[in-house]
């Protein structure tokens, strides 16, 4: 019985880890003379980062949430944002969890 268990154990798919959770951080980027208003998005972890345009039917903390959940899924599968909270100079950071 000892052995069937422990064959089960070893049987089971393990998923590699990253060493941190992911965390993005967003900010605001104002209209130029040549764009209009964008939000950027950078994983604070892996230095990657991704920029959108301002959807302005949608209220800040939704265009900030919106390119933060693009970016973590363009980088990470089976991970979701849990947390967000804004920051002084405005932006937000964004905390995520493994779904299992």
């Amino acid at each position: 019985m000892h052995e069937d268990a422990t064959q089960r154990w070893k049987d089971r798919a393990v998923t590699p880890l990253p060493a941190v959770a992911p965390v993005i951080q967003t900010h605001f980027l104002g209209p130029t003379n040549r764009r209009g208003s964008r939000v950027v998005a950078r994983n604070v972890s892996s230095g990657g980062r991704q920029v959108a345009n301002w959807d302005p039917a949608l209220g800040p903390a939704e265009n900030h949430f919106l390119v933060a959940k693009a970016t973590l899924l363009a980088n990470y599968d089976g991970w979701r944002i849990v947390s967000m909270c804004s920051v002084d100079g405005g932006g937000y950071i964004f905390s995520t969890e493994l779904i299992r």
